[in-house]
């Protein structure tokens, strides 16, 4: 029997909305070289647009959490 692992993504959750926003391999890779660092790299914060509610918003790296992908 064979279990499937969980697939998940990284996004951010929309501060007006809730939806789960998602960032790109870019943002991705610099919230993991931070983590993996304890140093501060470029920029800490970024603004994403949400699809759901058209709305920007500022966010930063530390709100970069995963989400599980919709089957």
């Amino acid at each position: 029997m064979m279990i499937a692992a969980l697939e998940t993504f990284r996004a951010v959750v929309c501060h007006r909305c809730a939806k789960p926003i998602r960032v790109s391999n870019k943002l991705e890779h610099r919230a993991v070289h931070r983590s993996e660092t304890g140093k501060d790299v470029e920029s800490q914060v970024f603004v994403l647009r949400c699809r759901a509610c058209e709305r920007e918003s500022v966010y930063s790296v530390d709100q970069i959490v995963d989400f599980p992908k919709a089957s």
